[in-house]
């Protein structure tokens, strides 16, 4: 044992760091550190803050440094803190301690159930969105609807799922999807309901909305639980599983619609649609145990702590770059699927209704591919970013060639808007990127905020193809291909917009909540 000038006890067999002078006081080793906390300065130094080493070196004023623990110290005394290997790997390590990798709460059995069930449910909500672009011509013809009239029709399926959405993100952080999803199953069977029975205009844009209402939740609900049940890194695998499904819905809702409308008329059809609506609800409660998906730190919030979390949500600034780029890249697609594609492929190229449900048919399939293909490409790319940047570009590519040349071959046109649906897939990319940029406690506001945005933009836009349709409309039944290439151009050029805002105004990725 000897006394340093620091009036600290040095053993006498240990040795001096390579490089450093005899006179330096060595690391402290493992065994220092525990002889002082069996000698009760560790004791002290936890209860006070400071270390009796640290201190006496203090009051020396050679160095001085504020360490909550020791294993932040540089390895010895003295501004020269250079360190063996040895020591650095051993003492220099971080304070905070890592997160816990976060695994799935579920088992794979359950899991596979889980997202089947939700998947399949989904179907429906996108079997109803779309399917008044199919029978668009005979809703029209049977009660007697203008352009903007189909405009309204469909946007309100969209405005009040927008609507709902804030709504709806506030009772799934509250109360949880699965109570959340068997309540509202309730209007999306009264909404199929009142839309069978309607006998004007009213009549269907009130069943149109009480649709839009049950289906609000029928895709935040499953991210809410894709989100807390299963581990982050396969959350963009099972929001494109969760969609690629879905979409077997809209794509019923193409050719199998157009037929099973003109077999037995598109009124039987939402009959059958309630009956699903059911079926689905009753699946969903045997499925999804209660309590799952449930955010534990939100059940005792008051009303105010839920419109606080809505407002920190719209102040994360990691969303602000992609909010346009939400709004607008889904509407772009959507305004033709569920809308004016039918309208343009039977005004434009003549075609029945199952041959415009065929190439719709087709158009589906493709945005089916780029949501598996997307979800699939997503957790492999390094660069979010650009894989968004791609696909956004080309889906503007595609929609300003239809602008460009609207009475092209339909072989042309069939590609162009497949081509746009496939690279609609990157809405797999927008969710997974939303999502790295929420905490936990705030997913289901964050999700549904940005999906409100999405409805949003799908309603406004098809309002707005409704307006510029009806004033550049000649007065005939069927609308001329300059008007559809105003259209197709107005959609291009909002996109691109908001392409080009995504572009300036992101940086850096959100960072892994």
């Amino acid at each position: 044992m000897g006394q340093t000038e620091y009036g600290e006890v040095r053993r006498q067999n240990t040795k001096p760091h390579p490089g450093v002078g005899q006179d330096r006081t060595p690391a402290l080793s493992k065994q220092q550190a525990d002889q002082d906390n069996r000698d009760g300065a560790g004791q002290e130094w936890h209860q006070q803050g400071t270390h009796p080493r640290i201190t006496k070196r203090q009051d020396s004023g050679h160095f001085s440094c504020s360490l909550p623990s020791w294993l932040s110290l540089c390895g010895h005394a003295g501004p020269d803190r250079r360190r063996s290997t040895k020591t650095q790997r051993t003492f220099a390590r971080p304070m905070t301690p890592p997160r816990p990798k976060l695994e799935s709460r579920v088992s794979f059995a359950m899991g596979m159930r889980v997202v089947a069930t939700l998947s399949a449910a989904y179907m429906l909500s996108q079997f109803l969105r779309a399917s008044a672009g199919v029978i668009a011509p005979e809703l029209a013809r049977d009660l007697e609807l203008g352009p903007e009239a189909l405009g309204s029709l469909t946007g309100a399926f969209f405005f009040i799922f927008a609507l709902a959405q804030l709504p709806v993100g506030i009772a799934l952080d509250r109360w949880g999807p699965r109570r959340v999803l068997l309540t509202l199953s309730v209007f999306t069977v009264a909404g199929c309901l009142v839309f069978a029975q309607a006998e004007d205009v009213a009549m269907l844009v009130l069943g149109r909305m009480l649709m839009g209402f049950g289906c609000a939740a029928m895709l935040m609900g499953p991210y809410v639980i894709y989100g807390r049940e299963f581990p982050a890194r396969r959350f963009a695998q099972l929001s494109s599983i969760q969609l690629g499904v879905g979409y077997i819905g809209a794509l019923v809702a193409t050719a199998p619609l157009a037929l099973a409308a003109d077999a037995w008329g598109w009124r039987t059809v939402f009959l059958v649609a309630a009956g699903a609506a059911v079926l689905f609800a009753v699946l969903t409660a045997l499925v999804v145990r209660p309590g799952m998906g449930e955010a534990t730190e939100a059940r005792g919030s008051d009303l105010a702590g839920d419109l606080g979390g809505v407002i920190a949500v719209v102040r994360l600034r990691a969303l602000h770059p992609i909010m346009p780029l939400n709004v607008v890249a889904y509407g772009s697609v959507a305004s033709i699927l569920t809308l004016w594609g039918g309208p343009y492929l039977a005004d434009v190229h003549g075609l029945g209704p199952a041959a415009r449900g065929s190439v719709l048919l087709f158009m589906m399939v493709a945005a089916i591919a780029g949501l598996l293909l997307f979800g699939a490409i997503e957790p492999r790319v390094r660069s979010k970013r650009g894989l968004i940047l791609v696909g956004a570009g080309v889906n503007a590519a595609a929609l300003t060639g239809l602008a460009v040349w609207p009475d092209a071959p339909l072989g042309v046109s069939t590609l162009l808007l497949c081509a746009s649906a496939l690279a609609n897939g990157i809405v797999v990319a927008l969710a997974a990127y939303t999502r790295r940029a929420l905490p936990a406690a705030l997913m289901g506001r964050g999700l549904t905020f940005v999906n409100m945005g999405m409805m949003i933009g799908v309603a406004a836009l098809q309002l707005l193809l409704g307006w510029i349709a009806g004033v550049a409309a000649t007065g005939d039944s069927a609308l001329s291909p300059h008007v559809y290439a105003l259209l197709f151009a107005t959609l291009a050029g909002i996109l691109i917009g908001a392409l080009v805002w995504f572009v300036v105004a992101s940086r850096t990725p959100p960072k892994p909540r």
